[in-house]
């Protein structure tokens, strides 16, 4: 280590070694698929096997063109890129995307080293992201996660190299847009961030000049992409797996989405309704408004138990249809105002989420995870009686999650009020991301936890670097 260039170097080092243990750890101790994981397995396979971008089963004597699975083309094109030079390693997916992660995290630590000319604290922002149990466990899994992580901190190293420059660095974040976005198509949602970037630095006339520059690098591939599933015959350019599932049963998710208000509601009929198992619908004892919606909806479910393994009939649909228009008529307060503010809450606090940590899986239904979130305390203390290690790994990062929520608030009050930290541009970047997801859980329903994980990262730099300013100033007072 001595004979290492200088100081920098090693530090960089370390902070990658430290965050590749865990995620290592995790890889082979817990290695994980997902309901996802079956169809970026199928498309990469069908990719590799000459057929391209396609959800047809192996072995089909036709290929059927899609979008590109549940997100974008980008995650199963890595998949197979990786297979193809690995001999189909799950292993060596982990790892490689692993890899990329931590490569964004000292990423991160350069351009803050840069932007703050402080090697102490962007060594201490390093130790925070490698070390934290919100996102570590994610590379287990063959899921969209650990890219979309690595993608969204690679934006934001971007952004605060362009901050420091006073000039935004347009072809690397429009790179970085188009990588992320291919893996995920809810970060399209770092276009706000950059947005406001390019107005931090530059005059409105140039910032405009430049994120329409940025917006069309990030637009090409993607024009290409859906010029693509139009020649070859997708009825809808823009339609990943979930789209197609909403389209099957419309009414019925629009009767779902006046009431649901947290993941496992809407995932007790989700799943069922895309598995086309309809006799293990569960819907929550909360969803009815009267004692007749309740017994409408018990004799629609009952009759659609008939049709199990068959496409969703449409006048069963257009039942709930009318449901959901005559709840949202009587109480427009409640499906406009109250049940988004519900779910933003759930949203951002959902006290049963692992973030990728070993879960219960197939150990819990979907009726045993509701009762859960509807039981108080005694049913939790029963579930760390019989499941002491995966309670144990819930406490640890929900512990995390809530300190990292009260260091935000914290961050805030002292750079408002206290003017602890004057510097408000990273704190106007992560306000940005927060409010955004926070309307897309609300008004969408994008209620799963791990959709929460990209901001995270964000949210624990402004965190540490406010600290370590109102921890230093309070030192210096202390002489």
């Amino acid at each position: 280590m001595r004979n290492w260039p200088n100081k920098i170097t090693r530090s960089y080092f370390l902070i990658a070694l430290i965050a590749y243990i865990p995620c290592v750890f995790f890889i082979f101790a817990f290695p994980e698929y997902g309901g996802d994981s079956r169809v970026y397995a199928l498309i990469a396979n069908n990719i590799l096997n000459g057929c391209g971008v396609s959800i047809s089963e192996l072995g089909s004597d036709i290929c059927v063109p899609h979008f590109g699975g549940n997100q974008g083309p980008g995650y199963p094109l890595f998949i197979a890129l990786i297979w193809s030079l690995s001999g189909h390693s799950d292993l060596a997916v982990r790892l490689v995307q692993a890899t990329l992660y931590i490569m964004s995290i000292v990423y991160v630590v350069y351009s803050i080293h840069y932007y703050t000319s402080s090697l102490k604290k962007a060594v201490l922002v390093g130790l925070v992201l490698a070390l934290s149990p919100l996102h570590v466990a994610w590379p287990r899994f063959i899921f969209t996660e650990t890219l979309a992580l690595a993608g969204t901190l690679w934006v934001f190293g971007e952004l605060i190299i362009s901050l420091r420059c006073k000039k935004l660095r347009m072809l690397p974040i429009g790179i970085a847009l188009i990588c992320v976005t291919f893996i995920r198509l809810d970060a399209i949602l770092l276009v706000l961030p950059v947005a406001i970037t390019a107005f931090m630095i530059h005059k409105p006339l140039d910032a405009v000049k430049r994120g329409l520059i940025v917006a069309m690098i990030l637009a090409v591939p993607w024009c290409g992409w859906l010029v693509r599933n139009a020649y070859v015959g997708l009825e809808n350019v823009f339609a990943p797996e979930y789209v197609n599932l909403y389209a099957k049963a419309p009414g019925l998710f629009s009767w779902v989405g006046v009431w649901s208000t947290n993941q496992y509601s809407s995932i007790a009929v989700i799943f069922p309704v895309y598995n086309r198992s309809y006799d293990k619908i569960v819907v929550d004892k909360d969803a009815y408004s009267t004692p007749k919606e309740r017994e409408l909806v018990t004799a629609l479910l009952k009759e659609l138990q008939t049709y199990k393994n068959k496409p969703f009939p449409h006048h069963i649909d257009s039942n709930f249809s009318l449901l959901a228009k005559s709840r949202i008529k009587a109480d427009p307060f409640e499906y406009y105002i109250a049940v988004p503010i519900k779910r933003i809450f759930n949203f951002w606090t959902n006290p049963n989420a692992s973030y990728g940590w070993p879960g219960f899986g197939n150990i819990l239904t979907n009726q045993d995870r509701l009762d859960i979130m509807e039981a108080g305390i005694i049913a939790k203390l029963i579930l760390i009686k019989d499941y002491p290690v995966l309670v144990t790994g819930r406490i640890i990062t929900q512990s995390w999650k809530f300190l990292l929520y009260l260091g935000l608030l914290l961050t805030l009050w002292l750079s408002f009020k206290n003017k602890i930290y004057t510097d408000w541009k990273l704190i106007y970047l992560v306000l940005s991301l927060v409010f955004a997801r926070s309307y897309l859980a609300g008004y969408l329903g994008l209620l799963e936890a791990r959709f929460s994980v990209t901001q995270m990262p964000i949210i624990e730099i402004i965190v540490t670097l406010v600290l370590i300013d109102a921890f230093s100033k309070w030192k210096k007072s202390r002489v």
